[in-house]
């Protein structure tokens, strides 16, 4: 779905739009419950190895 952030212009400086924000902050939830599916499906996890 996504990475980082990247323009229409194919830059990717981190800077976007105030649409897109908004739509980030209304598709939270969404895209949350997404990624973590997609974690869970590729047997990653966010915990670190602390090698204790």
């Amino acid at each position: 779905m996504m990475g980082h952030l990247e323009e229409t212009d194919g830059s990717d400086t981190g800077i976007c739009s105030w649409g897109l924000l908004c739509d980030y902050g209304v598709r939270q939830e969404e895209m949350w419950s997404h990624y973590l599916k997609r974690m869970m499906e590729a047997g990653a996890s966010r915990e670190t190895k602390t090698g204790k």
